[in-house]
């Protein structure tokens, strides 16, 4: 009977063995990215709603200046590069839909402009 749970302590110390290793695994940045994304997403998307991608973005500035934690800068440049994608595809369609009023404002135009000389030619000739 005394075989069977140090058996049994011998498996869980295997078990905690394999998962030591298999954090061994895992690139040290990981840890970091990880604790940036929970972070900023629990607080600072909550705290600083307007704020956020400009405090991402200086992340990255001070990442060039000195050195972030590894994985910090990573979910940073991430977080601004989805920014500035969204911003970028919020563009293009204003100008896409810009596009598509041009032919119409710009006829309607001309034909205001044809009827302004077409009046004005009437007064200046007496007809």
């Amino acid at each position: 009977m005394t075989s069977l749970p140090e058996n049994k302590l011998e498996l869980q110390f295997r078990n905690r063995r394999l998962v030591i290793d298999a954090l061994g695994i895992v690139p040290p940045w990981m840890f970091g990215a990880i604790a940036w994304v929970a972070f900023s997403e629990i607080v600072l998307k909550r705290v600083y709603p307007k704020e956020f991608v400009a405090m991402q973005t200086a992340l990255l500035a001070a990442d060039t200046v000195g050195e972030l934690p590894p994985g910090v800068a990573i979910v940073a440049a991430l977080y601004s590069t989805l920014y500035l994608a969204e911003k970028t595809e919020d563009f293009w369609e204003a100008v896409a839909q810009a596009a598509g009023q041009i032919p119409d404002t710009f006829v309607k135009s001309l034909v205001k402009g044809a009827n302004t000389f077409i009046v004005s030619l009437g007064k200046v000739t007496g007809l």
